[in-house]
């Protein structure tokens, strides 16, 4: 399985925080701890992301097949 680098997800964070999506909070001490938390703005987009998922549930075998058909790796 491919992972993403800290770099990536740390630039995909900067987004996210930009769009205020969500909120970051570092706390003082050691070892560094940081939260993200979905800003009120961020939870408007939970209503969409339900409504892509009970898409992608319906229409797995379609998506599967037409990566196959591509010859790209998904992950199901």
């Amino acid at each position: 399985m491919k992972q993403a680098s800290l770099r990536v997800i740390n630039q995909q964070l900067s987004e996210l925080i930009d769009f205020d999506v969500i909120s970051k909070e570092i706390f003082d001490g050691y070892p560094l701890h940081v939260e993200y938390k979905l800003t009120d703005f961020g939870k408007l987009l939970l209503m969409v992301i339900e409504t892509m998922e009970l898409w992608g549930n319906q229409n797995a075998e379609k998506v599967a097949q037409l990566a196959k058909d591509r010859n790209e790796n998904i992950f199901l």
